[in-house]
């Protein structure tokens, strides 16, 4: 009996496969290089909880890295597949909002810190075609907010997008 169980754990060992992890950033700013002596990664604003660790002639800094910049939002989509983008950003608090839809109507932007409040909004009307929202935001904080903006057209649809707005002054 002692031999089967010996059997099968050996067979067990042989076919067991280690984990293999590559390391990568995807993140509002940073990246990832890696070379035959070390590899670095990156990420601007994102990283908590940080601690290194030394035994003398070797480094490790653990942390936890945002692993996905995303943006959150509802839509209603409209006929036409409009655009929408927020430029640069990050920002050091000026920024511009494009957009670009087949109707005209208005739109409420709101901008929120992390805790949730209103810090920013701003009501506007706007014709079908490109239009641009430029934002000057530089007295903020250094800091990630949310940019809400709810746009009514003229033909009775609503859109609402928010995305995530990195401010470093």
């Amino acid at each position: 009996m002692k031999n089967l169980y010996a059997f099968l754990l050996t067979i067990l060992l042989l076919h067991a496969q280690a984990q293999s992890v590559s390391p990568f950033v995807i993140a509002s700013s940073g990246g990832y290089f890696s070379n035959a002596n070390f590899s670095v990664s990156s990420t601007f604003g994102e990283m908590t909880m940080v601690e290194t660790f030394s035994n003398g002639t070797i480094y490790l800094t653990q942390g936890f890295q945002q692993p996905f910049s995303f943006g959150t939002g509802i839509s209603n989509p409209i006929p036409d597949n409009g655009s929408y983008s927020i430029y640069p950003n990050p920002s050091n608090g000026n920024f511009v909002l494009s957009f670009h839809y087949s109707y005209g109507g208005t739109a409420m932007f709101r901008v929120y810190n992390m805790l949730g409040q209103e810090v920013n909004n701003s009501e506007v009307k706007f014709d079908r075609g490109v239009n641009f929202q430029n934002f000057k935001l530089s007295t903020l904080a250094n800091g990630i907010y949310f940019l809400e903006a709810n746009y009514n057209f003229s033909n009775g649809k609503v859109l609402k997008n928010v995305s995530k707005i990195n401010i470093s002054n």
